[in-house]
């Protein structure tokens, strides 16, 4: 289930970066927020979350985060920064889908 969700055109408008909190709906004390990034071609919708999600570029897990979370800039029309909070683990960290370069940081770091 998406709770929050914002998207970030790329410079040329040709790509979409989106990020999303996504609660993974375990329920019962298993559940789990998560910052999940997208990365699709312009009017591609978001598929699958997680890890069946071909265009999840990046997850971690969210709900114990003390900031402001995953942070998104396009450097170029082909390249990406995510920057996330050192306390958070990413599950996904994909560095290149269709041309584009991922660069995943600990903002922290």
């Amino acid at each position: 289930m998406v709770g929050e969700s914002r998207a970030y055109p790329s410079p040329d408008g040709a790509y979409t970066a989106t990020l999303e909190v996504v609660d993974n709906g375990l329920g019962f004390g298993q559940g789990a927020l998560y910052d999940e990034v997208h990365v699709t071609r312009l009017g591609e919708p978001v598929g699958a979350h997680g890890d069946p999600g071909r265009s999840v570029v990046f997850y971690a897990q969210s709900t114990y985060r003390t900031d402001g979370g995953v942070k998104l800039t396009w450097l170029g029309n082909r390249h990406l920064r995510v920057e996330y909070e050192r306390e958070q683990r990413p599950g996904r960290a994909v560095r290149t889908l269709d041309g584009i370069v991922i660069e995943i940081l600990s903002a922290k770091s």
